[in-house]
């Protein structure tokens, strides 16, 4: 993960297209780098989500347009995993901020946020937050100081007038597991999908 950068850089200069796990690069300023380089020598960057091709939210995404469950007011997501306070010396470094990940890094934009995330915010309030400050190296058996987010909320409003809402997150044991539930016009919550904990 901390290295997308150097590789598509790399492509790109070669005059080669790019498809790139997300993201494409560890700061924004790195993704923009890139995506304008190929733009300046006519090439295509794409990030690879899963949740855009996933058979199941792409047929909740046409039930949505196709109006069966009717207008939708409300969407909540919420996504609580069992965050684990130690980790092995090859994985910690995830705690670090700055190479751009975390733990948890793949669970949140790839098969959570982007779902929702696609249908478009038109307002947005973020909330990240480290509340795990320290891990336990495994290996050389210390504690390591963490900075990486194990906690985002977000909430605002969807370009259709949804008010929307999403708290994903690690807490250090029985997470919940993935929920995702709307509310139409009739005020019926329905329940979209649901991973539970191991």
């Amino acid at each position: 993960m901390p290295s997308h950068y150097t590789p598509t850089k790399a492509a790109l200069e070669a005059g080669k297209h790019v498809y790139c796990e997300w993201p494409l690069g560890r700061t924004t300023a790195e993704a923009v780098e890139t995506v304008a380089l190929a733009k300046a020598n006519g090439l295509v960057t794409a990030i690879g989500l899963q949740a855009r091709v996933n058979p199941a939210v792409m047929y909740m995404k046409e039930q949505v347009e196709a109006g069966f469950v009717g207008e939708v007011m409300a969407v909540h997501i919420s996504m609580m995993r069992d965050g684990v306070l130690s980790r092995p010396s090859n994985r910690t470094w995830q705690r670090d901020a700055e190479l751009g990940a975390n733990a948890d890094h793949r669970q949140r934009p790839h098969g959570r946020c982007d779902a929702l995330c696609r249908r478009d915010f038109r307002r947005l309030s973020a909330v990240v937050a480290t509340q795990a400050k320290q891990w336990l190296d495994t290996g050389t058996r210390t504690l390591l100081d963490v900075t990486s987010p194990d906690n985002v909320l977000l909430s605002g409003r969807l370009a259709s007038g949804a008010v929307a809402s999403v708290h994903i997150g690690a807490i250090p044991f029985a997470g919940s597991g993935y929920r995702w539930k709307s509310t139409d016009a009739t005020g019926h919550w329905s329940q979209r999908a649901r991973i539970p904990r191991n």
